[in-house]
């Protein structure tokens, strides 16, 4: 499995539910308000479908795939421990 990163604009009427519910089947942690990470089996555009079809028609998705190369400030502790596998 790899690291992927996945965010999303959520845009009103705000339904939170049933991403979250898909967050936690896939074991993601939460880094920022609304930026994840989880180790999956892609690829990408494979993520995006699901999680889109977790959100209304009219929010945004972006997910990419994690590389060793990161940087962060501030962020939640749990996303970012999942992250620190890909620390050499």
């Amino acid at each position: 499995m790899t690291a992927y990163l996945i965010s999303y604009d959520n845009h009103a009427p705000r339904n939170y539910t049933d991403l979250y519910t898909l967050m936690n089947t896939w074991g993601a942690k939460r880094i920022l308000e609304s930026l994840w990470v989880a180790n999956l089996n892609g690829p990408s555009a494979v993520i995006r479908d699901t999680v889109k079809a977790s959100l209304g028609v009219n929010d945004g998705v972006f997910v990419v795939q994690a590389h060793d190369d990161w940087a962060s400030s501030n962020c939640q502790a749990d996303g970012v421990a999942l992250l620190k596998v890909l620390k050499p």
